[in-house]
């Protein structure tokens, strides 16, 4: 089975990027006021945990989540496999992600 190359994409508009600005500083926002919530949460007990990007996001998009769960005692594991292109992009490494979770 041959896989299918990936379309060449232009880079998103300015105006599109500008848009999704009130989006991340409302999502800030609300991120600050949890914080109270977020501080209550009992410890974690060391088992790992494997971070999974959503479909087409890479590891970066969960640096906060990756951060809380530290704090919290989890072993975070990040995927490693840059941006989540859905299965085709774990293929063969799916088994390499379980392995490192679980060592």
């Amino acid at each position: 089975m041959a896989s299918a190359s990936l379309p060449q994409l232009p880079p998103p508009s300015r105006l599109l990027w500008a848009a999704d600005l009130p989006r991340a500083a409302w999502t800030l926002a609300e991120l600050a006021v949890a914080g109270r919530t977020l501080g209550a949460v009992p410890p974690g007990d060391g088992r790992p945990l494997l971070l999974l990007p959503g479909l087409i996001n890479a590891d970066r998009s969960m640096l906060i989540m990756a951060r809380y769960l530290r704090r919290l005692g989890y072993r975070v594991e990040t995927w490693g496999l840059g941006r989540n292109f859905g299965a085709r992009t774990v293929g063969a490494d799916g088994e390499r992600l379980l392995v490192r979770v679980s060592d």
